[in-house]
């Protein structure tokens, strides 16, 4: 129900009357003197007592719990407060002496001194090797074209680094707002058992977009595409970041059944150890998803002047429907993604609307297209042309 504190005036009443009733009527409680000023000390002194009180029941409440208070509570959940994404520039470009291994995890920095990690480890080969960057912090970085540039990690044989698209932004860290409702959202996911316990458990390690999990519940092998052993469990996850792994070994392991993880060799394979209660290691498998660039090309009829803040808005759009609804092993209805694009186009209409995995699309593209179960779909390229 809550603890309602009293107004300050009603305090200071319940003070009087208990000093009157043990000291006399005859007691002056007048504010200028030195008894009054003793009796108004005391209402203070209960007053702030009442406010730990209250204080301490909002902080047992993950609904009421501001900050490090909420943070320790859902821990209490094994749910983690998600972390901004982190900034990444695709495809950076290496260059240096052939055969020099720049490994996972070495540093780059803009101007301004916004670190950046490389994803995974390169070699380099014909004078270049290309890698992911990933900023070392969480939040929204504006990086543009070729501003990546000042080595940090001292490698031997590494020479030059450049950026040759702008960086993805990042976001900022959850507010106290979401991870109340990720509580609700998670608790919901573990309710559902093993796959929705494990799936629960990777997507909060920091880095983690999505993952799909199947169970094989079964005493027999899982029909293709799957072929899961009898009783395994197949963990799909989307991320760049393969420092991340020992993390998500960790996840996995922690609400694993007594079953086998089990990685397909349809998508990237990935083994990293987990630590067993009793310090041993064990292989924990699963697949990285597999990003499937959605290529687009539209033809819109100028109503008035389509310009190219227009055309940024489209691709905006496809990027952004796809962020929120690209799944893995999902499903993009052509429909639905039209419809979005539609309202992005004040100025004109859409002659034409064309999506697909190949390259170019064209007009028998206009159809729903499905992932893989180890797939996942992410905007490609967005061709906009004009018609007459």
């Amino acid at each position: 129900m809550g603890i309602n504190i009293p107004d300050f005036s009603d305090i200071q009443q319940s003070v009087a009357t208990v000093l009157t009733n043990t000291y006399g009527s005859q007691l002056n409680l007048d504010p200028s003197t030195p008894t009054g000023q003793q009796a108004y000390n005391l209402a203070v002194s209960f007053q702030s007592q009442y406010q730990i009180l209250q204080e301490a029941e909002s902080s047992a409440s993950v609904f009421s719990a501001q900050g490090n208070q909420l943070d320790n509570l859902t821990a209490l959940l094994n749910i983690k407060r998600t972390d901004g994404a982190k900034t990444v520039c695709k495809s950076c470009v290496l260059t240096g002496t052939n055969g020099t291994i720049i490994p996972a995890g070495s540093e780059a920095k803009t101007a301004d001194d916004i670190i950046f990690y490389s994803s995974y480890e390169v070699t380099i080969a014909g004078g270049t090797a290309v890698v992911d960057f990933i900023s070392e912090d969480f939040g929204q970085f504006d990086v543009e074209v070729n501003t990546l540039n000042i080595i940090v990690s001292t490698i031997s044989g590494w020479t030059a680094i450049t950026n040759p698209t702008v960086g993805v932004d990042g976001a900022d860290n959850q507010t106290d707002a979401e991870l109340r409702q990720d509580v609700l959202t998670r608790s919901q996911n573990l309710a559902r058992g093993y796959s929705g316990s494990i799936k629960a458990s990777v997507e909060g390690v920091a880095g983690v977009l999505q993952a799909y999990v199947y169970v094989n519940y079964s005493n027999s092998t899982a029909p293709t595409p799957f072929s899961i052993p009898a009783h395994g469990v197949l963990v799909v996850i989307q991320y760049a970041d393969q420092t991340l792994n020992p993390a998500i070994a960790e996840a996995i392991f922690t609400k694993l059944p007594c079953v086998t993880s089990y990685s397909s060799s349809a998508g990237g394979t990935q083994i990293t150890q987990a630590v067993t209660i009793t310090g041993g290691d064990i292989d924990i498998n699963w697949n990285m998803a597999e990003e499937i660039p959605l290529n687009f090309v539209i033809t819109i009829k100028e109503l008035t002047t389509f310009t190219a803040e227009d055309s940024a808005a489209v691709t905006t759009t496809i990027q952004t429907y796809l962020k929120e609804n690209a799944t893995i092993s999902g499903i993009i209805y052509y429909s639905k993604i039209y419809a979005a694009v539609v309202d992005a186009v004040p100025n004109g209409f859409i002659e034409s609307f064309y999506m697909s995995r190949a390259t170019t699309p064209t007009s028998t593209d206009i159809v729903p297209v499905e992932a893989a179960f180890w797939e996942v779909f992410v905007a490609g390229t967005v061709v906009i042309q004009y018609g007459s």
